[in-house]
């Protein structure tokens, strides 16, 4: 499996292990679910499409930042760090 491939599915099935997170609502992580799926295209990430979304992504990723990861339990903090990563990477290969 191809690095692109193999990192498209880790953001596509990464983001379902979301469990709802106690400072932060489970709608808020599936905002950025709703931006995996739709920038998505045949197993491969569309970033033209997130740089046009970007402002959504920025928006999540002032919300993670808002998040003590020490307060949560430890399947969500996975969780967490799964997310940030990944949207991250995004906002890295973006920038």
């Amino acid at each position: 499996m191809n690095v692109k491939k193999y990192f498209c599915w880790m953001l596509i099935f990464g983001w379902m292990f979301l469990l709802p997170v106690s400072t932060w609502s489970a709608e808020d992580h599936q905002r950025f679910g709703v931006l995996l799926t739709k920038h998505n295209q045949a197993g491969h990430v569309d970033y033209a499409g997130f740089k046009r979304d970007e402002t959504r992504l920025d928006a999540y990723l002032e919300g993670l930042a808002k998040i003590d990861p020490e307060s949560l339990a430890r399947e969500e903090q996975f969780a967490f760090y799964i997310n940030a990563d990944n949207a991250w990477t995004i906002k890295l290969i973006l920038s």
